[in-house]
């Protein structure tokens, strides 16, 4: 069992990440931040496609990484990812960036819950991409540290 946005895997030739992981019951990106960001709500809900994806699907891509980097980007831009007593992250800086756990619940769940409530994966791969690979990160890691590994 694996928390949202908590675990990450990557093919051997560096095509396909994982990250797996069920989203809370939380909304707040609207439908056009969804069209700008490139993210289409899913036909099938989260635990639909969690029963019918194996979990060895369940993988992001490094496009979807450095996709991913740009969402971060624009969400601390607009406002929707801001800093926290926990994570007083600098919003100026692109090295490091905020904790993947603040990044997790202030963007991967209520993005996933408004996809249809699966994981970051499914929801850009809704039948799923295979992993070889698998990588993890820390909770308190910086996200763009971790994507610019």
């Amino acid at each position: 069992s694996c928390s949202a946005g908590g675990l990450f895997a990557s093919s051997t030739s560096g095509e396909s990440i994982v990250c797996c992981g069920m989203a809370e019951q939380t909304e707040s990106q609207t439908t056009r931040d969804f069209d700008e960001l490139q993210i289409q709500p899913s036909e099938k809900d989260g635990e639909t496609l969690h029963q019918e994806v194996p979990p060895d699907m369940w993988c992001i891509t490094r496009k979807d990484l450095k996709h991913f980097r740009r969402v971060v980007s624009r969400a601390i831009s607009k406002g929707s990812l801001v800093p926290t007593e926990e994570d007083p992250f600098d919003p100026k800086d692109h090295r490091i960036g905020p904790k993947m756990h603040t990044v997790c619940e202030q963007v991967i769940k209520p993005m996933t819950l408004k996809a249809g409530g699966m994981s970051w994966a499914l929801m850009r791969h809704p039948n799923g991409v295979k992993c070889d690979l698998f990588v993890t990160h820390g909770w308190s890691e910086g996200v763009y540290e971790f994507i610019d590994k």
